[in-house]
C-alpha cells in the first residue's frame, strides 16, 4: 500500500502469493531483500523466463543473480535492474502466460496528515480547532465508534491463507471498530474489498455513519 500511495504502483498480492506471481509467466524480474522470501523462488524462476535477484549479503539464494544493495548508488542500481527486466521481456513465452482476471478496487493513502485532513472536513471550524484527531476521539467518547484497532501481521503458510485476518476484521467492522492495517493484513483487506469505500455496508451503523461523513473506507 505504501508503494501504491506514494508512486501509484498497484499491488499484485501478498506474502503467500509470491510464487503465484511467477506462475503467471508474466514476471520479467523478481527482486527480493531480506525477509518474507520463499526459498523455492530461484528454482521456480528457472521454469519461466523470470530473472530472480537477491540484494542482501545475509539472504543470498543459490541460483539467483546477486546485486548487493548499496545506499549510495541505489538509484543507479535500480535503473540497471529495471533495464535488465525490460530487456528480458523479449524472452517471455506467451504460451505460459496466464494472468487471473480477478481485481479489487481500493482507496489507499492515509498517513497521519491525510487522516487529519479528512477529519477537518467534518469539523466545525467556528467552534473546534482544525488539524487534530478530535472528531474521531469524540466519536469514540460518544459511543458511535467502539474504538480503533491496528492489525499488523504476516500470513502463516501452516494455516489457511488470510483466514484469521479476514474473520477478525469482519467482526471488528461489524462491531463499529475502525481498523488501521499494514503488511499482509492490509493486503488481505485490499483483496477482500475492505479498503473500498463500499465496504461500509458490512459495518455496524456507527462505523458506517463515520465512513459516510468522513468519506473513508472502514480500514485505513
Amino acid at each position: 500500500n505504501e508503494v501504491a500511495m506514494r508512486h501509484g504502483v498497484r499491488m499484485a498480492g501478498n506474502f503467500l502469493q509470491q510464487e503465484n506471481a511467477i506462475l503467471t509467466g508474466a514476471i520479467e524480474m523478481m527482486c527480493v531483500d531480506i525477509q518474507c522470501i520463499f526459498p523455492a523462488l530461484a528454482s521456480l524462476s528457472e521454469c519461466f523466463h523470470t530473472k530472480f535477484v537477491t540484494s542482501s549479503s545475509i539472504a543470498r539464494i543459490p541460483g539467483a543473480i546477486h546485486v548487493e544493495f548499496k545506499p549510495e548508488t541505489a538509484f543507479e542500481q535500480a535503473k540497471e535492474l529495471i533495464k535488465m527486466a525490460i530487456d528480458n521481456f523479449s524472452k517471455r513465452d506467451n504460451s505460459k502466460v496466464y494472468i487471473p482476471p480477478t481485481k479489487q478496487a481500493a482507496t489507499v493513502g492515509y498517513p497521519c496528515e491525510q487522516i487529519i485532513k479528512q477529519l477537518d472536513g467534518v469539523t466545525n471550524s467556528h467552534v473546534d480547532e482544525l488539524g487534530s484527531y478530535r472528531p474521531a476521539i469524540d466519536a469514540i467518547k460518544a459511543g458511535v465508534l467502539r474504538g480503533a484497532v491496528a492489525i499488523v501481521g504476516c500470513n502463516n503458510p501452516r494455516v489457511r491463507p488470510d483466514y484469521s485476518h479476514f474473520e477478525i476484521m469482519k467482526e471488528l467492522l461489524k462491531n463499529d471498530v475502525l481498523i488501521v492495517a499494514t503488511g499482509c493484513s492490509a493486503q488481505l483487506a485490499t483483496k477482500a474489498g475492505f479498503l473500498n469505500k463500499e465496504a461500509k455496508y458490512i459495518c455496524g451503523a456507527g462505523l458506517r455513519r463515520v465512513c459516510d461523513l468522513v468519506d473513508i473506507p472502514p480500514i485505513l
